[in-house]
């Protein structure tokens, strides 16, 4: 598993950190970088090769904005779809 790359995103997807981006094509750990340090990219692909959805509601969350750190509260849904993955996140603050 190198690692999940968006192929649809409806209208009103922001990243974590709230900024609006043309997510199509771009690796999922360079719209969300602070994915890589939170744990939850280990789980997006445990869910992925599991099988098993993941949810987690009200997560803290330290997104990387710019040089910024981004705390955010927000709650993850991850579930496979044939070869891929469904991703949905909401932030809470």
């Amino acid at each position: 598993m190198v690692g999940f790359r968006v192929l649809a995103a409806n209208s009103h997807c922001t990243t974590p950190a709230g900024q609006r981006c043309n997510m199509i094509g771009k690796r999922l750990t360079s719209i969300s970088p602070g994915l890589g340090t939170s744990g939850l990219l280990e789980d997006y692909i445990r869910a992925y090769e599991s099988g098993e959805p993941y949810l987690r509601r009200a997560i803290e969350h330290l997104e990387i904005s710019g040089e910024r750190f981004w705390p955010v509260t927000m709650t993850v849904r991850a579930a496979r779809v044939v070869d891929g993955m469904l991703l949905r996140w909401c932030v809470l603050d």
